[in-house]
């Protein structure tokens, strides 16, 4: 079904006459794929009772509680290479660049730059606002514009991102033009934006409306500036519409879970970046000494970076292949390889499968690793793990499948499918369970199972 469903959006997308909704489409085309492979498991493990096969945010895990091993893990090898040949036809090669997952939208995106619109001449309203600017804010202007040159270097070398002009002084009047909307010096908003410059590729008109919802949710504009420095992307991958509907702490929440996923997934980041700044160089270079139009400067560097990106989709393949061998044999002979856990995506990783609800019980299962309560949590400020807590599962949102009649199954976790990490398991030590000592719902089954079952 996704791999209909993706298709059907590519076709949908090539017959759009604008170069940013068919850019668009196909990245919901692989948005479609990573879902896929991101909710592959088993939906009968081995050795467990059969539970929900859906990855429902707080629900009740019943099995493995991800992609991690066994069957699942080949399952998300073939939707790998089901993404591997959506990416070859939707045409996203190296010249694509990663999108984490911010306060917008909580999740990873693909942004294909290969297939904007032609390259236009600076914006002559906005580069007017330049010289009206003091020293002190052309000089942030311009720090500011270097940043995000560096962040996104394929559409500083287009001069252009998605149709919204983004030569030098385009972004740079953009940029003081967010700074007095904010009232801010051009110095202060630079320092609060300097993380993540993407609101520097948003059309200028756009900003007003986004602003004025964030105002309509905060307490005071103190309370906004607080939150923009929290999540200086949100107001670029956030319409006004879904500010409203989301609120504050949501879209904080998402930032903070985004900051987590680019973390975990900075190696794979740094190779992507680096490609597209390769790619950027030499598409600048070709321009700036061959006399070549951007368009034609964009499918030569394409073009001769192919060979570059078959060879690292063979390493990437390969790599993946040999770390689910490792992950089954580790599973199979030591319980796992973190502490004796295994390692279940995403629910491992999940602060509302790792924070336990108001009776003790969390929503992960007990042969996974609780990797964001033993490594991730620890790293973060005071404020973010207060923003995490807001994850917490109600006691009601338990899900352990229904019967054949529609019926709600009740949930034991007593029983092998439906145990789960409780407040007592977490506080102890991860050395703790090298030992491969029983969980407090494992303790209560083998009671259970040594009286008779009574």
């Amino acid at each position: 079904l996704v791999c209909v469903l993706a298709l059907a959006r590519h076709r949908a997308a090539r017959t759009h006459a604008s170069a940013r909704v068919r850019a668009h489409a196909q990245a919901r085309a692989l948005a479609a794929v990573a879902m896929a492979v991101a909710g592959a498991r088993p939906l009968r493990p081995s050795g467990r009772r059969p539970g929900s096969a859906r990855l429902s945010r707080a629900g009740w895990r019943g099995g493995s509680g991800g992609f991690g091993s066994g069957s699942a893990a080949w399952r998300g090898l073939l939707a790998c290479g089901l993404a591997f040949v959506l990416c070859r036809r939707c045409s996203l090669g190296p010249g694509t660049t990663f999108a984490g997952a911010g306060g917008g939208v909580g999740g990873p995106a693909l942004k294909p730059l290969v297939g904007q619109p032609r390259c236009r001449p600076e914006s002559t309203a906005m580069a007017a606002q330049l010289p009206a600017s003091s020293a002190a804010d052309a000089g942030a202007a311009e720090e500011a514009y270097q940043i995000w040159r560096d962040q996104f270097p394929l559409a500083a070398a287009r001069r252009d991102y998605y149709g919204v002009p983004c030569g030098p002084a385009d972004v740079q009047a953009r940029f003081l033009g967010l700074a007095g909307q904010l009232g801010l010096p051009a110095a202060e908003a630079l320092e609060m934006f300097r993380k993540d410059m993407w609101v520097l590729g948003e059309p200028e008109e756009k900003l007003p409306e986004k602003l004025e919802a964030l105002r309509s949710l905060a307490a005071s504009e103190e309370k906004v500036l607080d939150f923009l420095r929290a999540a200086p992307r949100a107001i670029a991958t956030t319409s006004a519409k879904e500010m409203r509907q989301r609120g504050l702490d949501n879209m904080r929440l998402r930032a903070s879970v985004g900051d987590i996923y680019e973390t975990i997934t900075m190696p794979l980041r740094l190779v992507v970046m680096q490609s597209t700044r390769s790619a950027a160089a030499e598409i600048e270079e070709q321009v700036a000494s061959a006399g070549a139009s951007t368009e034609a400067a964009v499918a030569n560097s394409a073009k001769k970076r192919e060979g570059t990106f078959e060879v690292l989709t063979v390493l990437l393949f390969g790599g993946l292949a040999g770390s689910l061998v490792w992950l089954t044999y580790m599973d199979a002979t030591y319980g796992g390889p973190i502490h004796a856990k295994g390692v279940c995506i995403p629910a491992s990783i999940i602060p509302s499968y790792n924070i336990p609800d108001d009776e003790g019980n969390a929503r992960l299962p007990c042969t996974c690793a609780p990797v964001y309560k033993w490594y991730i949590e620890p790293q973060l400020t005071v404020e973010q793990k207060e923003d995490m807590l807001n994850s917490r599962p109600q006691v009601g949102s338990k899900n352990c499948g229904k019967l054949i009649g529609g019926e709600k199954k009740a949930c034991d976790p007593r029983t092998v499918g439906a145990c789960v990490w409780t407040t007592e398991d977490l506080a102890k030590d991860p050395e703790t369970w090298d030992r491969r000592e029983p969980t407090f719902w494992e303790r209560e089954r083998l009671k259970l199972e040594s009286s008779g079952g009574t």
